[in-house]
């Protein structure tokens, strides 16, 4: 049976990884005629955190300026996704705990039929001590999931955004 996914989510977090999976992604929904969701979720959970270490940590500015990167990100690709010629693209950013976010709450929002994210966007040590958003949205999402291997892919030489 072929399925044509027509409603394809991507997260992005800056890593190398979570690029190629949104070029992959891209494809699909050109292929497919579908939407491309891009999706950013500022991990308020792990900002929490950050006072208990430092009494002088301004925790609403450190998301205002992670909004405004997250912004500037998202819009680029967006430009990019339409200019390859992705029909729809809509863009969400949220703060909340990644691994919920893009594994439940953002597939039953808008009603994804594939999930496209790279296998790893963290460092060894991130995934250690907080666990990979990759494989908790494997076990748990109710839709499908396509895993990009970066490693797989080799490396691409169009950067889409810098920071």
């Amino acid at each position: 049976m072929i399925h044509e996914y027509k409603k394809i989510m991507t997260p992005i977090d800056g890593s190398e990884a979570s690029e190629i999976a949104f070029k992959k992604a891209a494809d699909i929904a050109i292929r497919n005629g579908g939407v491309l969701y891009l999706v950013h979720v500022i991990d308020n959970f792990t900002f929490s955190l950050l006072p208990q270490y430092d009494f002088n940590f301004d925790k609403s500015a450190f998301i205002s300026q992670a909004e405004e990167l997250a912004k500037k990100m998202m819009e680029t690709y967006r430009e990019w996704a339409l200019k390859k010629g992705v029909g729809e693209v809509v863009v969400d950013i949220r703060q909340g705990r990644p691994r919920v976010e893009i594994a439940t709450q953002l597939p039953e929002q808008f009603g994804i039929d594939l999930i496209v994210m790279g296998a790893t966007g963290m460092s060894r040590f991130e995934q250690a001590m907080l666990g990979s958003v990759t494989t908790h949205v494997v076990r748990h999402a109710a839709c499908d999931v396509l895993v990009v291997r970066a490693d797989k892919e080799g490396k691409d030489p169009e950067k889409i955004f810098v920071t």
